[in-house]
């Protein structure tokens, strides 16, 4: 009854894989793991996924071109063959015996997708993943009471079970770019009023960018706001950055704030990459940048 869906891309998904086959041996239900190569540049790491194909109840597919993270989730979905799929990504990892086996045991209820959350170390890994860091323990690793009061407002494609049905009727049917992409999924969500329940059952994410890198898809986010805002704004209702924007935009801030982030960027990269990263300097960073998008 459980496929289990990872996409990888630069990176080795084997001991990921391991860890997730351990924990399936001791499920009462059908399982499966599928794993999706999307074409990685870094050919060693391909390789190394390439020797997961001879593995028991593991399906191994390779896209021939690059397809991002969508187009790849959905050919995951669609392979998948039992009606419960478990997205994760590849550079998690469970953190105790019975990661599987609590999302199992919410199969015969009454909700349509399971969030299970994201953690953090609490110690900080390097100085030079700082933002990533900080962003992830203060934003994203939320316990689940507080995640239920508002279900849809914290959607993060990285840990999720979900009903194949609602996947591809849902979200599988979304045109949209990578980056940036969650808030849009949780808008969709809300509007088709899918069940959806948040529990403690969190996976430590292990691969933190660089904080240069971190900005870098930030940038990328942020434009993929400013692109849905203009051609489908509907999207975006569930986005805490627009709904900012509309704000600044209503009281006529928006080409002040644009100033100011052109005057400012350069000094507010150099403290968002440094050891101590202020994360209200991070949102108006954001802020900023989108407001300059629009100028």
């Amino acid at each position: 009854m459980l496929s289990i869906l990872i996409p990888v891309f630069n990176g080795t998904v084997e001991p990921l894989v391991m860890r997730l086959r351990e924990q399936a041996a001791l499920l009462s239900v059908p399982w499966e793991i599928v794993v999706c190569e999307d074409a990685s540049t870094d050919t060693e790491a391909r390789e190394a996924n390439r020797n997961l194909s001879n593995r028991h109840r593991l399906i191994y597919l390779e896209n021939d071109t690059n397809m991002g993270r969508i187009a790849t989730r959905n050919r995951l979905a669609a392979t998948a063959q039992y009606p419960w799929l478990l997205f994760l990504d590849a550079d998690v990892m469970p953190p105790d015996d019975s990661f599987l086996m609590r999302y199992v045991s919410y199969f015969e209820k009454e909700f349509e997708l399971i969030m299970g959350g994201f953690a953090y170390q609490a110690v900080l890994p390097k100085v030079s993943q700082s933002l990533r860091w900080k962003f992830g323990r203060n934003r994203e690793s939320i316990n689940a009471v507080l995640r239920n009061k508002k279900p849809y407002r914290v959607f993060i494609s990285a840990n999720y079970l979900i009903k194949k049905t609602v996947y591809l009727d849902v979200i599988g049917s979304l045109n949209i770019p990578t980056y940036g992409s969650d808030s849009a999924i949780a808008a969709v969500l809300l509007s088709h009023k899918t069940k959806v329940l948040h529990i403690d059952n969190p996976v430590w994410h292990m691969g933190l960018e660089e904080n240069t890198v971190f900005l870098e898809k930030t940038r990328s986010a942020v434009c993929t706001l400013h692109t849905l805002a203009n051609n489908n704004p509907g999207l975006l209702t569930q986005n805490k950055l627009y709904n900012a924007f509309l704000k600044v935009k209503f009281l006529h801030c928006r080409q002040p704030i644009a100033f100011f982030f052109k005057l400012f960027r350069v000094p507010m990269e150099k403290q968002l990459t440094g050891k101590n990263p202020a994360l209200f300097l991070f949102d108006l960073y954001r802020l900023g940048y989108l407001c300059h998008l629009y100028n």
